[in-house]
């Protein structure tokens, strides 16, 4: 984020094809286990650090806190897209470039960017306490439009620190978690309209919320106590109405964990919830009835889009690829293979 300092942007390379042996001794150099190597800093050529970590530069003012960070769609030069910044201070997005970290153009936009999602072409930037969101379309220089917020009956219970985590689900609507507010918004973009999910007992939402694979939303409640996990259907999002969660919506973490934060699902549909208080990391596979596991970790605060799920979900291009191990040693052969898919109109 870049308190009292100059906040910075770091790009890493997820795969070991990606990363540069800088030092030419054919071996890629990175870190590994307690083993940390140095960052690679912009503007130092003789640094050549962990050689996954591809670049890092500064983006906007000293202590302008960076919060928001998203990649948005590319072009023919950069096919895997731009990667978005916002700064909370001064109110601003920046457009970066992919390959160096340059700032190629910000916008200045009417709140402070706290999270962002991207939903086709546009980006949503949500802020932190109140219920709104400023779509940017991300083609070219990028263009931002007008606030969206929800209408005040829809919120007239608590309408004061209502927006906390932003998440997006596969219906390619944006999630924003109450905090003080014992609800969900949701914010249809193909319709033009919010909804809302009510938590029950009263329970902090929040931080993180996102979509699975398979048309739920889950979100983190507790706040900084005992943490529990909530879950509804995408499609119970409806034009200005209130969608209530009964008790069996609600899942308990593992007890004493306090703090949940990040919600994150990986390819095979598993949800991931972590913890900042407690050194605590829960697993609910929701293709063995929701079944548990927790595991010791450290304490996470982030509640980004570690997976990149998110952005698979709701960009509506680009590819997938995941290999299918059958259970046998030998012999396998294999039957049908079957799929289904949301498209929207004009899609294939």
């Amino acid at each position: 984020a870049g308190y009292d300092m100059q906040g910075t942007v770091t790009k890493i390379a997820t795969d070991i094809s990606r990363c540069v042996d800088r030092n030419g001794n054919n071996v890629i150099d990175t870190s590994s286990g307690s083993e940390l190597k140095d960052y690679t800093m912009a503007g130092i050529p003789d640094a050549i650090g962990d050689e996954c970590i591809l670049w890092t530069a500064a983006v906007g003012a000293p202590n302008s806190l960076l919060r928001s960070l998203v990649v948005g769609v590319g072009d023919g030069q950069y096919p895997d897209g731009y990667p978005w910044v916002g700064t909370y201070s001064d109110q601003k997005m920046y457009r970066l470039n992919p390959e160096t970290g340059v700032v190629l153009n910000s916008h200045n936009l009417d709140i402070e960017p706290f999270g962002a999602v991207l939903i086709g072409e546009t980006m949503y930037v949500s802020t932190l306490g109140s219920a709104a969101l400023q779509p940017i379309d991300t083609r070219g220089v990028g263009t931002v439009g007008a606030l969206k917020t929800p209408d005040a009956a829809l919120v007239n219970d608590c309408n004061v620190d209502n927006s906390y985590g932003v998440g997006a689900d596969a219906l390619g609507q944006v999630w924003l978690s109450g905090w003080e507010c014992p609800y969900a918004l949701g914010y249809n973009a193909t319709g033009g309209y919010w909804c809302k999910v009510s938590l029950p007992f009263r329970q902090k939402v929040g931080r993180g919320i996102g979509g699975d694979l398979d048309g739920k939303v889950w979100a983190t409640l507790g706040g900084d106590g005992q943490s529990y996990l909530a879950h509804w259907n995408s499609n119970e999002c409806q034009a200005n109405q209130t969608h209530r969660v009964g008790r069996n919506g609600i899942m308990p973490g593992p007890w004493g964990a306090n703090g949940p934060t990040g919600i994150n699902v990986d390819g095979r549909n598993n949800v991931w919830m972590s913890h900042y208080l407690s050194p605590v990391m829960m697993s609910v596979n929701t293709l063995e009835n929701n079944a548990t596991q927790a595991w010791q970790t450290n304490n996470v605060y982030s509640f980004s889009d570690a997976t990149g799920a998110v952005r698979r979900l709701s960009i509506g291009s680009g590819s997938y690829t995941q290999d299918f191990v059958a259970p046998c040693d030998n012999g396998a052969r294999w039957g049908n293979l079957n799929w289904d898919a949301h498209v929207p109109a004009g899609g294939d």
